[in-house]
């Protein structure tokens, strides 16, 4: 009787993808798979009861840490693509904005995972692969080896902040900060931040710093500095008042213009600076990373994000990492174009 190793040699394929073929674990392309079928029939192979088309649905999991507007309506994008590359997309929440090991999917329950804005330690990334194929969304980590689908944050950082110098702004403070599991916020003014700073933040940094130095102007001293904010900051419409974040509107170059994450962080700045006595836009404008979702600030400068672009081409890189055509060993990051808006 023909071996495993048979049938491959004969169909020029490796022993895996025959296997994937017999099991149905994984699909596989078309092509190969009709390869396969050719060469089990060719040499007589004894097949299983129950062999899985090329064609048949792909199981895919969305694992995401937090719901929020803009979450919503990248899920809500995703499922709406889904049907194009035969795919059935399940969602799932992880707690604290980390994937931990415990909540790993089982080996065989899904075809494909997507990640997006879960951070990993890289060992636990690494076993994660090894269940099934794995692709980012809106996410980079700071090691090797994933492939990843998002705007270009550096490029982003860049563009929002070269449009606001072109309006007159000169005072542009990039409120930097990230999620973490503590119950405060806490401000940071060593340069070890950037030990910890998400990859995302790092490039929007890089990108904000290439503005100022195109445009021959310099960034004061005292916007030198970062937040961490707790993972209930989008329920807690106060969150920063009394803290650090205040003295950046009594600071003697204070800023005309301030740049934020998203527009919770936005509201809540602004809500400060107006109990300063500021004006929303005469005296401060605030501009964000992500689209509006408040009615009083959708004039506001954004990034606009297209959320369906985003969502097709993550899932079409996920279909061609399940159909191995692409290698999950290889590093890649895709970004999606985006746009400037509210100006």
């Amino acid at each position: 009787m023909p071996t495993v190793d048979d049938v491959a040699k004969h169909a020029g394929v490796s022993p895996a993808t025959v296997s994937r073929v017999l099991n149905g674990s994984y699909k596989v392309k078309t092509e190969r798979h009709d390869k396969v079928m050719g060469a089990l029939e060719e040499l007589g192979y004894a097949l299983p009861k129950k062999l899985v088309s090329p064609e048949a649905l792909l199981k895919i999991v969305v694992i995401t840490n937090t719901l929020t507007k803009q979450d919503t309506s990248l899920v809500e994008a995703l499922q709406e693509m889904a049907h194009r590359f035969h795919m059935s997309v399940v969602y799932k929440l992880t707690p604290g904005g980390t994937l931990r090991e415990d909540l790993f999917p089982q080996k065989g329950e899904y075809d494909g995972i997507i990640l997006c804005d879960v951070d990993m330690e890289e060992r636990n990334f690494r076993k994660l692969k090894a269940i099934c194929p794995v692709v980012l969304c809106r996410k980079e980590f700071p090691y090797d080896g994933y492939i990843s689908v998002s705007i270009d944050d550096e490029r982003a950082g860049y563009d929002l902040t070269i449009s606001l110098i072109r309006k007159g702004f000169k005072n542009i403070f990039l409120h930097r900060s990230f999620l973490h599991e503590g119950p405060d916020i806490s401000t940071i003014f060593s340069s070890s931040y950037l030990e910890e700073e998400p990859v995302y933040m790092r490039k929007r940094l890089m990108g904000y710093m290439r503005a100022f130095l195109e445009a021959g102007l310099e960034i004061p001293r005292e916007y030198a500095f970062a937040q961490k904010l707790p993972l209930s900051y989008i329920n807690a419409p106060r969150a920063m008042e009394n803290g650090e974040v205040e003295k950046l509107f009594n600071f003697p170059h204070r800023p005309d213009a301030v740049i934020v994450r998203d527009y919770y962080v936005l509201n809540q700045l602004k809500y400060i600076a107006e109990g300063k006595g500021l004006r929303v836009p005469e005296d401060i404008i605030f501009a964000s990373f992500d689209p509006p979702v408040l009615t009083d600030t959708m004039s506001l400068p954004y990034i606009n994000q297209p959320y369906k672009k985003i969502a097709e081409l993550t899932l079409k890189t996920l279909r061609d990492l399940i159909m191995e055509n692409l290698d999950p060993r290889d590093d890649l990051s895709l970004y999606v174009r985006h746009s400037v808006e509210g100006f």
